[in-house]
Protein backbone atom coordinates (compact mmCIF):
# COMPACT_ATOMS: atom_id res chain seq x y z
CA UNK A 1 0.00 0.00 0.00
CA UNK A 2 1.63 3.13 -1.29
CA UNK A 3 -0.27 5.69 -2.65
CA UNK A 4 -1.83 8.27 -1.10
CA UNK A 5 -5.39 7.42 -2.01
CA UNK A 6 -5.07 4.06 -0.68
CA UNK A 7 -3.43 5.23 2.63
CA UNK A 8 -6.35 7.99 3.18
CA UNK A 9 -9.16 4.41 2.34
CA UNK A 10 -7.75 2.58 5.42
CA UNK A 11 -7.31 5.68 7.76
CA UNK A 12 -11.08 6.61 6.63
CA UNK A 13 -12.36 3.01 7.10
CA UNK A 14 -10.65 3.16 10.32
CA UNK A 15 -12.55 6.16 11.17
CA UNK A 16 -15.73 4.90 10.25
CA UNK A 17 -14.94 1.73 12.12
CA UNK A 18 -13.85 3.56 15.64
CA UNK A 19 -17.39 6.05 14.78
CA UNK A 20 -19.88 3.33 13.97
CA UNK A 21 -18.95 1.38 17.05
CA UNK A 22 -19.07 4.78 19.64
CA UNK A 23 -22.46 5.96 18.82
CA UNK A 24 -23.10 9.35 20.62
CA UNK A 25 -20.06 9.86 21.99
CA UNK A 26 -18.43 13.23 20.47
CA UNK A 27 -16.84 12.50 17.48
CA UNK A 28 -15.90 13.74 13.87
CA UNK A 29 -18.98 13.91 12.07
CA UNK A 30 -19.41 11.81 8.68
CA UNK A 31 -20.14 14.57 6.57
CA UNK A 32 -16.91 16.38 7.84
CA UNK A 33 -14.87 13.07 7.67
CA UNK A 34 -12.10 13.83 4.55
CA UNK A 35 -10.87 16.82 6.38
CA UNK A 36 -9.68 14.34 9.35
CA UNK A 37 -8.86 12.17 6.30
CA UNK A 38 -6.91 14.46 4.51
CA UNK A 39 -5.23 15.98 7.83
CA UNK A 40 -3.85 12.74 9.30
CA UNK A 41 -2.52 11.59 6.07
CA UNK A 42 -0.77 14.99 5.69
CA UNK A 43 0.39 14.42 9.35
CA UNK A 44 1.51 10.68 8.11
CA UNK A 45 3.29 12.29 5.45
CA UNK A 46 4.94 14.85 6.70
CA UNK A 47 3.61 17.21 4.60
CA UNK A 48 2.15 19.38 6.73
CA UNK A 49 5.18 20.76 8.13
CA UNK A 50 7.67 23.72 6.10
CA UNK A 51 11.05 24.77 7.66
CA UNK A 52 10.24 28.24 6.74
CA UNK A 53 8.88 31.20 3.92
CA UNK A 54 10.56 31.78 1.68
CA UNK A 55 11.46 34.83 -0.41
CA UNK A 56 13.16 33.19 -3.86
CA UNK A 57 13.88 36.61 -5.74
CA UNK A 58 17.72 36.13 -3.89
CA UNK A 59 17.96 32.76 -5.01
CA UNK A 60 16.77 29.64 -3.50
CA UNK A 61 17.22 27.97 -0.34
CA UNK A 62 21.36 26.03 -0.11
CA UNK A 63 22.12 22.60 0.84
CA UNK A 64 18.26 21.15 0.97
CA UNK A 65 17.30 18.20 2.24
CA UNK A 66 15.19 15.65 0.35
CA UNK A 67 11.54 16.40 1.42
CA UNK A 68 12.28 19.77 2.79
CA UNK A 69 9.50 22.16 2.37
CA UNK A 70 9.18 25.66 1.89
CA UNK A 71 6.11 28.29 1.37
CA UNK A 72 7.33 30.48 -1.34
CA UNK A 73 6.94 34.43 -0.23
CA UNK A 74 7.41 36.36 -3.11
CA UNK A 75 8.08 35.00 -6.80
CA UNK A 76 11.38 34.77 -8.71
CA UNK A 77 14.34 31.68 -9.53
CA UNK A 78 11.22 29.75 -10.46
CA UNK A 79 8.95 30.00 -7.81
CA UNK A 80 5.12 31.59 -7.64
CA UNK A 81 4.23 33.50 -4.41
CA UNK A 82 1.92 31.23 -1.95
CA UNK A 83 2.62 27.74 -3.62
CA UNK A 84 4.58 25.05 -1.38
CA UNK A 85 7.96 23.75 -2.42
CA UNK A 86 9.20 20.17 -1.62
CA UNK A 87 12.67 18.97 -2.67
CA UNK A 88 12.35 15.25 -3.98
CA UNK A 89 15.21 13.54 -5.25
CA UNK A 90 17.25 16.66 -6.67
CA UNK A 91 14.46 18.72 -7.68
CA UNK A 92 11.45 21.45 -6.45
CA UNK A 93 8.29 19.63 -6.79
CA UNK A 94 5.55 22.74 -6.39
CA UNK A 95 1.88 22.85 -4.98
CA UNK A 96 -0.18 24.99 -5.81
CA UNK A 97 -1.84 27.49 -3.64
CA UNK A 98 -5.40 27.05 -2.67
CA UNK A 99 -7.16 28.56 0.44
CA UNK A 100 -7.87 26.23 3.22
CA UNK A 101 -4.78 23.82 4.20
CA UNK A 102 -2.92 24.14 7.46
CA UNK A 103 0.97 23.75 7.59
CA UNK A 104 3.37 24.41 10.34
CA UNK A 105 6.35 26.51 9.89
CA UNK A 106 9.20 24.96 11.79
CA UNK A 107 11.58 27.93 11.70
CA UNK A 108 8.36 30.47 12.74
CA UNK A 109 7.39 27.58 15.63
CA UNK A 110 3.53 28.04 14.75
CA UNK A 111 0.31 27.06 12.05
CA UNK A 112 -0.01 28.89 8.91
CA UNK A 113 -3.38 28.52 7.55
CA UNK A 114 -3.62 29.62 3.85
CA UNK A 115 -6.65 31.92 3.60
CA UNK A 116 -7.93 33.59 0.25
CA UNK A 117 -5.12 36.87 0.16
CA UNK A 118 -2.48 33.96 1.30
CA UNK A 119 -0.73 32.51 4.73
CA UNK A 120 -1.07 34.18 7.71
CA UNK A 121 -0.41 32.72 11.42
CA UNK A 122 -3.47 30.75 12.52
CA UNK A 123 -5.12 31.79 16.08
CA UNK A 124 -4.09 34.28 18.26
CA UNK A 125 -4.92 35.66 21.46
CA UNK A 126 -8.89 36.47 20.83
CA UNK A 127 -11.75 33.56 19.81
CA UNK A 128 -12.18 34.90 16.34
CA UNK A 129 -8.50 36.03 15.16
CA UNK A 130 -7.99 34.48 12.18
CA UNK A 131 -10.57 31.37 11.42
CA UNK A 132 -9.56 29.32 9.02
CA UNK A 133 -12.43 28.67 6.31
CA UNK A 134 -12.57 24.76 5.55
CA UNK A 135 -15.70 25.71 3.78
CA UNK A 136 -19.04 28.03 3.74
CA UNK A 137 -20.10 26.08 6.96
CA UNK A 138 -16.87 24.76 8.61
CA UNK A 139 -14.00 26.68 10.10
CA UNK A 140 -10.91 26.08 12.03
CA UNK A 141 -10.23 27.63 14.92
CA UNK A 142 -7.38 28.31 16.64
CA UNK A 143 -6.68 29.80 20.12
CA UNK A 144 -3.88 30.38 22.54
CA UNK A 145 -4.24 28.66 25.99
CA UNK A 146 -1.64 28.70 27.96
CA UNK A 147 0.94 29.77 25.07
CA UNK A 148 -0.15 26.66 23.43
CA UNK A 149 -2.34 26.61 20.21
CA UNK A 150 -6.25 24.71 20.77
CA UNK A 151 -7.67 24.09 18.02
CA UNK A 152 -11.47 23.54 17.15
CA UNK A 153 -13.68 22.65 14.21
CA UNK A 154 -16.41 25.08 14.04
CA UNK A 155 -19.64 24.99 12.36
CA UNK A 156 -22.24 27.09 11.35
CA UNK A 157 -25.96 26.84 10.24
CA UNK A 158 -27.22 29.99 9.73
CA UNK A 159 -24.52 31.53 6.61
CA UNK A 160 -21.56 32.44 9.56
CA UNK A 161 -23.66 34.54 11.68
CA UNK A 162 -22.80 32.31 14.68
CA UNK A 163 -20.55 29.25 15.13
CA UNK A 164 -20.53 26.52 17.12
CA UNK A 165 -17.49 24.41 18.55
CA UNK A 166 -17.95 21.16 17.30
CA UNK A 167 -14.42 19.19 18.19
CA UNK A 168 -11.11 19.56 19.91
CA UNK A 169 -8.09 19.05 17.58
CA UNK A 170 -4.93 18.26 19.27
CA UNK A 171 -2.70 19.10 16.58
CA UNK A 172 1.27 18.77 17.11
CA UNK A 173 3.88 19.67 14.28
CA UNK A 174 5.09 16.24 12.85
Amino acid sequence: MSSPEEIKALIRASLATYIAAHPGEPGIALIHMDIAVDALYNGFTKESNAIDLWNPSSGLPTNPQNLDTYIASGTGNGWTDKNTYTRLNGQWVETLFSPGKLIFVINKNNFYGSYNEGWKVLGGSGATTNPLMLSNSVRLQAVMVNNLPEFWVELSRNGGVTWEKQQRLYLKPV
